[in-house]
């Protein structure tokens, strides 16, 4: 558990951060792909 005896591994901590860094803008790029699509649907058939 203590690997560098600061109570946190480098590599747990690098795969933490790279999850987010990954993860946060793949979800911003697919709710506003969700949001234009909805928006795009409801303008064209509203008329």
């Amino acid at each position: 558990m203590f690997a560098n005896r600061s109570g946190l591994q480098a590599a747990t901590l690098r795969n933490v951060l790279l999850g987010w860094v990954l993860t946060v803008p793949a979800t911003v790029l697919l709710g506003s792909v969700l949001f234009a699509a909805s928006l795009y649907a409801i303008l064209s058939f509203a008329d």
